[in-house]
């Protein structure tokens, strides 16, 4: 996600390909942070999901592991949900 002038752009799309698969422009200079700062908001409000969710089933008494593959096959599909246990909850475990 960058933003700016579109000829500056391609001038460094090498550079940006080496840390990404798909470079978007998203217009004017800043456009790209502003765009950055979105898809944190959404990962985080689904990272809280998620926690809430294991929270939940484990009051429930189910197992969040079955539950993570309904998830994964429903409308509650996410790549959070899809990866709480083994790569997102790790990160905020001590």
């Amino acid at each position: 996600m960058v933003g700016g002038e579109v000829q500056l752009l391609d001038r460094c799309r090498d550079v940006f390909a080496a840390s990404a698969a798909e470079i978007f422009c998203m217009g004017e200079l800043g456009s790209g942070a502003a765009t950055k700062l979105i898809v944190q908001v959404v990962t985080c409000i689904n990272m809280l999901a998620a926690h809430e969710a294991e929270i939940l089933a484990e009051q429930c008494g189910l197992d969040f592991t079955a539950v993570q593959r309904i998830l994964q096959t429903s409308s509650a599909q996410s790549f959070v949900a899809e990866h709480w246990l083994d790569r997102f909850k790790l990160a905020q475990d001590p």
